[in-house]
């Protein structure tokens, strides 16, 4: 049976292959000879992108909406161009909805953003324009042509990633996996043929209770004895301060 390639696989090739013949000689960083890489693996010698959520925890009652930043974040001093990102999300349908993906916080222009048709239907819509809240969902943003996304140590926030409770309190948190089906795959591709950027700590985010009173820890407990001591102290000195001012009054020449 053929396989069918879904648009954005042709144009990840497409952008990056543009963007490899317009650079003059062999770039640093570029797959070592006789290296295969997996799907979503990090091409060996070169540092990593990491796929970030911001904020990475939420709390709610149900019904109530969250979001999600999706940032990349180079390593400290290092750069990277990059073509496209797709990650995989998964969360407990019981309690969460996926409602959709903004554009408003985003740092660069990307060219197309959203959940698209794949090979495995991760993303496939029970109705026009509508998510299946299934549990799981691929994103996909790509480049504008020949205009990739510089990615440095301040990072570059690709997409807001919104949800709904349906539930108080999950228990399972939202994830980014490394793949799932066949094709499905978690990766940050860079300008250069097979330059796969993905840091492979991916990301999550945790629930909080709604219902959670700080607890106060140890330093907690000194603030307050020393608030206390102070207080005390100053209420013994008190008196003392009252004598002395007294007896200067008294003892002013007339």
């Amino acid at each position: 049976m053929n396989r069918i390639l879904s648009l954005h696989r042709v144009w990840i090739v497409t952008v990056a292959s543009g963007i490899c013949f317009s650079m003059p000689g062999k770039a640093l960083g570029s797959p070592q000879p006789g290296v295969t890489l997996e799907a979503g693996q990090r091409t060996p010698g070169v540092s990593s992108v990491k796929l970030v959520f911001s904020p990475d925890y939420a709390a709610g009652e149900a019904g109530a909406l969250f979001s999600t930043d999706v940032r990349l974040i180079a390593e400290p001093g290092e750069s990277h161009a990059v073509v496209s990102t797709e990650l995989i999300l998964t969360w407990d349908p019981v309690t969460v909805e996926l409602v959709g993906s903004t554009q408003e916080n985003a740092g660069e222009t990307w060219f197309i953003t959203g959940f698209l048709d794949d090979p495995d239907g991760i993303n496939a819509p029970p109705g026009p324009n509508e998510l299946e809240n299934d549990g799981d969902a691929l994103f996909t943003a790509l480049i504008p042509p020949g205009k990739p996304a510089l990615i440095d140590e301040q990072g570059v926030t690709v997409t807001t990633i919104h949800f709904r409770f349906l539930a108080s309190e999950p228990k399972e948190p939202v994830r980014v996996i490394p793949s799932l089906g066949e094709f499905g795959t978690t990766q940050i591709l860079g300008v250069l043929p097979g330059e796969v950027l993905t840091d492979p700590e991916l990301p999550e985010l945790v629930f909080w209770p709604t219902t959670a009173v700080p607890t106060m820890g140890s330093w907690g407990i000194c603030g307050i004895l020393l608030g206390m001591i102070t207080v005390v102290t100053l209420a013994m000195r008190q008196p003392s301060v009252i004598r002395r001012a007294e007896t200067s009054k008294h003892s002013r020449p007339a």
